[in-house]
C-alpha cells in the first residue's frame, strides 16, 4: 500500500522541489499560430483538465485541479495533502552536473526506502555523493 502524506515542515517552510511538465512551442515554428492555440489551449482550465483527469500531473491551472484530483478518488488514492498547499516556494536544483548528482544520490536513497538503511545515515550518504558528483 501506499499514500500521500503532508510535507514535512523545515526551516524555509512546507515546501517541496518536484519536476514539472512544461508545453513549449518554438518562436521559428512555420505553424506560428496553431502553435499559439494549442499552448494557450493547454494552458486553460479545459485543456489543463484534459490532462489532469488522466492522473498524470495536478495541473497549474488552479481551474482544473479538481480533474485530477477526481481521477484519484475514482482510484480510490486520496490526494487531500497534496491540496494543502502554502505559498513556499524553493528553488530546484540546476546546473550543468545536476543529472549526474541526482544520479549518485539514487543508491543511497534505495536503501533508505528498502528500510535497509537509517534515514539520517541513508539521507547523508546521499547528499554527499550528490555533491562530489556535482563538484567532482
Amino acid at each position: 500500500e501506499w499514500g500521500i502524506v503532508k510535507l514535512p515542515q523545515g526551516p524555509q517552510g512546507r515546501g517541496g522541489v518536484t519536476n514539472y511538465t512544461a508545453a513549449a512551442g518554438s518562436a521559428d515554428s512555420r505553424q506560428a499560430e496553431a502553435v499559439t492555440k494549442l499552448l494557450a489551449w493547454l494552458g486553460s482550465a479545459e485543456g489543463s483538465g484534459a490532462l489532469g483527469k488522466t492522473g498524470v500531473g495536478l495541473p497549474g491551472n488552479t481551474g482544473a485541479q479538481d480533474t485530477w484530483s477526481a481521477y484519484w478518488k475514482d482510484a480510490g488514492v486520496d490526494v487531500s495533502a497534496m491540496m494543502e498547499i502554502d505559498d513556499t516556494a524553493l528553488p530546484g536544483p540546476f546546473g550543468a552536473k545536476i543529472q549526474a548528482g541526482m544520479e549518485a544520490t539514487g543508491e543511497s536513497l534505495k536503501e533508505v526506502f528498502l528500510g535497509r538503511v537509517d534515514v539520517a545515515e541513508g539521507v547523508k550518504a546521499a547528499q554527499d555523493a550528490g555533491n562530489a558528483a556535482i563538484n567532482g
